[in-house]
């Protein structure tokens, strides 16, 4: 069985920060770090502030 990774907080905040610039393809920057793009969407998730659209 595979070792689980740890991830740095400061690893994933740039991570996100790189996700979140303008053209900014989450999936290719989610394979070029070997991650899944869902796990990259959870850290947006979990770090990015919500922004509420709805009535």
């Amino acid at each position: 069985m595979a070792r689980r990774r740890r991830w740095s907080d400061a690893f994933k905040t740039e991570m996100v920060a790189r996700s979140s610039e303008p053209g900014a393809n989450v999936s290719a920057l989610a394979r070029e770090i070997g991650i899944s793009p869902s796990q990259l969407f959870g850290w947006r998730f979990g770090l990015l502030p919500v922004q509420w659209t709805g009535t």
